[in-house]
């Protein structure tokens, strides 16, 4: 990200992040080149992110697990399903929230 701040020709709307790790090693370097008004997002919503003000997407973990449990466990609920190419075709969608900060 520092590299990228340096050079002459760098135009930067945004920075979108993979992880909230991420997104604060983007937010110190934007910080340091004076970059303030570039709003940066991460993705998990850490304690940190909260802590530097910095916008993050939210997926509750208990929901992840419920689903995988609900994928592995199938229609009855108490035996693990053994997998073919329809159970394959299942799926469970966790909707993301986005936590906006600044």
């Amino acid at each position: 990200m520092s590299e990228f701040l340096e050079r002459a020709d760098s135009v930067l709307d945004a920075v979108v992040c993979t992880t909230d790790a991420l997104a604060v090693g983007a937010h110190l370097a934007l910080a340091d080149a004076g970059r303030h008004e570039v709003p940066v997002v991460g993705f998990d919503n850490t304690p940190v992110a909260e802590a530097l003000g910095i916008s993050s997407v939210e997926q509750v973990p208990e929901e992840v697990a419920t689903a995988c449990l609900d994928l592995l466990l199938g229609p009855d609920g108490e035996t693990v399903q053994a997998a073919t190419a329809e159970a394959a075709a299942t799926h469970i969608l966790i909707e993301p929230r986005l936590v906006l900060r600044r």
